[in-house]
C-alpha cells in the first residue's frame, strides 16, 4: 500500500476542492449563459425598442448584431427593460 506523504495528501485534497469549485462555476456560467440566450431572444424582439425608443426601426442585422452584447449584459437590460415598462 502506498502512502501519501503529508504535502502529497495535502495537494490532493487541494485539486479535489479546485475540481468541485470548477464544476459549480461552470454549472453557473451555463446557467448564465441560458438565461442570457432566452432572455436575449426576447430582447432581440421586443425589448430594444422598450430601452431606446429610437432603435424602433432598426434591422434585423443591427439587432443581430446587439444579441451577443445581450446575453452577457442580460441583469442589467432586464433591470432597464423593467423600469422603462
Amino acid at each position: 500500500m502506498h502512502r501519501l506523504s503529508a504535502s502529497s495528501h495535502y495537494i490532493a485534497i487541494l485539486l479535489y476542492r479546485s475540481s468541485w469549485y470548477s464544476d459549480e462555476m461552470f454549472l453557473f456560467l451555463m446557467l448564465y449563459i441560458l438565461a442570457g440566450l432566452l432572455f436575449g431572444l426576447a430582447f432581440f424582439v421586443r425589448g430594444y425598442a422598450a430601452i431606446d425608443p429610437g432603435a424602433a426601426g432598426t434591422s434585423f442585422r443591427v439587432r443581430l448584431l446587439w444579441l451577443p452584447a445581450s446575453v452577457v449584459l442580460w441583469p442589467w437590460l432586464l433591470y432597464r427593460w423593467a423600469r422603462a415598462s
